[in-house]
């Protein structure tokens, strides 16, 4: 890549996946950039956040992931096409949301948005661990939040083991939410407020899931964030007030009646949900943790994501039986077309068989007269 110390994915994707084959948190760091101007050339800042990874971390792998990479090294997942989920993102910020999971589910390391470069290095109290991270919230960040900053977390920074049972329920529930397009917001969709709600889940149903939650005051001195050049206005969180965020509209046209009555029934949500309940035991031992999160657990558009999840993927099943079952039933039939035909022709043979075998039966005899009238010629002519 032109001006960056680092080598593009095509040349470090068999070590990344190598990597993967560790059963802590590999040293790998996944970077995810869009070029919305069609210009191949990196903007100066992504440059000097690339090179600030590969200097600070001369030990890691450093990969930088675009649209087309993550179609050529990550096409599919749980037998899902990845482009078409990409394609269904209005907004960058949801495709990145989309790789981030999904890098950090098939390979694991640690994933960081483009906008934060480190000052120094410090991975490695991360990443010598099983047990996945992610970045607290902290109130310079989001001076309204309450004063312990507890049970808000970001997506920007974070890490996990390849195959994390966490990442892979956010990712499954991305997935529905995007097969499905469920109304609301990108966070609830795919990112911070979905995984928060997912862990609340999770807790729910008595299987918590155990994660670290990083202290944002301390992060903050090793992540610095890069120039923004976006507008206030033109940032995806001002845009989605206006624009959707998704491409188009492929639900089932049952599911899309279904959303438009709930949100008749519901009205407007552009917040889940202040309800929360406290969440024991998920934090780990890294020195960076910080105070036990609080979940919002009572969010009607999560559940209903989840049962709208659940019904299109009953209804794909329901498609696939029905199809299986027309499939066998034309096997069937033509079996029993064949079993007809193969019965007429055993029939016609037996009564072709039991033909030939009275013609020969009548020949038989026909010879066996012959013979007798030559043997009487015969002896009639010696007597003479």
């Amino acid at each position: 890549m032109k001006g960056c110390d680092v080598e593009p994915i095509s040349a470090v994707i068999d070590i990344v996946r190598r990597n993967s084959e560790s059963s802590t948190i590999p040293k790998t760091v996944h970077l995810y950039w869009e070029n919305n101007n069609g210009d191949s050339d990196l903007p100066p800042e992504i440059v000097s956040t690339i090179n600030a990874w590969s200097d600070t971390h001369p030990n890691y792998t450093i990969a930088i992931w675009d649209r087309q990479s993550v179609a050529e090294y990550m096409p599919a997942v749980l037998g899902v096409a990845v482009p078409p989920l990409l394609d269904a993102a209005h907004f960058s910020s949801m495709r990145s949301d989309i790789v981030r999971f999904l890098a950090l589910y098939l390979f694991g390391g640690v994933w960081c948005d483009m906008k934060l470069a480190p000052t120094e290095p410090f991975l490695d109290q991360l990443t010598n661990t099983s047990t996945p991270f992610f970045l607290e919230r902290g109130s310079k960040q989001a001076p309204w939040l309450p004063e312990n900053r507890s049970g808000w977390i970001r997506v920007s920074f974070m890490g996990a083991p390849p195959g994390d049972f966490f990442v892979l329920d956010v990712l499954l529930q991305i997935i529905a939410n995007i097969q499905n397009r469920v109304p609301g917001g990108i966070l609830g969709i795919s990112s911070s407020t979905l995984l928060q709600q997912v862990a609340g889940h999770a807790e729910y149903l008595g299987r918590p899931h155990n994660f670290t939650i990083l202290d944002a005051d301390i992060i903050g001195t090793k992540l610095v964030h890069a120039k923004d050049s976006n507008q206030p206005s033109q940032h995806w969180s001002a845009r989605q007030r206006t624009e959707s965020v998704w491409e188009s509209d492929a639900r089932p046209l049952e599911i899309q009646l279904a959303a438009a009555q709930a949100a008749i029934h519901t009205g407007p949500r552009n917040e889940p949900p202040i309800n929360r309940r406290k969440i024991s035991g998920l934090v780990g031992a890294d020195p960076f943790a910080s105070t036990v999160p609080n979940y919002p657990t009572d969010d009607f558009e999560f559940h209903y994501s989840i049962l709208l999840g659940a019904y299109h993927s009953l209804d794909d099943r329901i498609a696939e039986l029905t199809a299986a079952l027309a499939t066998a039933e034309k096997l069937i039939e033509a079996q029993q077309q064949e079993r007809v035909r193969l019965i007429g022709e055993a029939e016609y043979n037996y009564s072709e068989l039991k033909r030939f075998q009275a013609e020969a039966v009548h020949n038989y005899n026909e010879l066996q007269r012959v013979l007798e009238e030559f043997r009487q010629f015969t002896s009639s002519g010696d007597s003479s």
